[in-house]
């Protein structure tokens, strides 16, 4: 993911990713999972899981500096059957 052109917008504050949230969880699965769950962490695995989060001085700065993140995405084969996943 490639925020800097985001992060030089003017108006602009702060920008988090998933590599801003330390894994604190100590091996607890359940802590692990709501982490993940909170910010994708290397996989987004539903559409709409964050994987920015921009605090701005408005709305509209963080719509466009929102457009300025570069994220690759590697699509993956949907997943329906509980016994296929």
């Amino acid at each position: 993911m490639e925020t800097s052109r985001a992060e030089k917008l003017a108006g602009v504050k702060a920008i988090v990713t998933a590599e801003d949230l330390p894994d604190l969880t100590d091996g607890d699965k359940s802590m692990y999972d709501m982490l993940e769950n909170c910010m994708a962490r290397g996989t987004a695995f539903y559409d709409g899981h964050a994987v920015a989060a921009v605090a701005a001085i408005d709305m509209h700065t963080a719509k466009q500096a929102l457009k300025l993140i570069k994220v690759d995405y590697e699509v993956l084969p949907h997943v329906t059957d509980v016994d296929e996943a």
